[in-house]
């Protein structure tokens, strides 16, 4: 496969909707259990910046994100900055974009879902 920059292009990879399960909330009865989060994953390579001679693995990152698997986390921030951390490691030339989405978190008044984002 020919590699190489694409002059004027913003290249974008999305992964969407990567289940995790892991222990989340701010008090300890949120968290007697697992929960399962939404994380949306973009890694973005900027208009000149030359694509990877060797493409991101799908396979690879979601393996990547299994191993945060039953971990715990007080708020989806940490979760996000965890996530950040580790697809660093795999690629640190392009920009990546991370979205945690954590459904029904008990509110009054109730809300369906808070979510957080990372850009880096």
């Amino acid at each position: 496969m020919k590699t190489g920059s694409v002059p004027g292009a913003i290249c974008v990879l999305r992964l969407e909707g990567i289940p995790l399960r892991v222990f989340l909330g701010s008090s300890p009865r949120e968290r007697l259990f697992p929960r399962t989060v939404d994380v949306d994953v973009s890694y973005l390579l900027e208009s000149g910046q030359d694509v990877p001679a060797t493409p991101l693995d799908y396979d690879l990152i979601c393996s990547a994100l299994d191993g945060l698997s039953g971990s715990g986390y007080d708020y989806v921030e940490q979760l996000c900055a965890d996530i950040m951390h580790l697809l660093e490691r795999l690629a640190a030339q392009g920009r990546w974009r991370v979205t945690v989405r954590k459904e029904s978190p008990p509110t009054k008044p109730g809300i369906q879902r808070a979510s957080f984002e990372m850009e880096r």
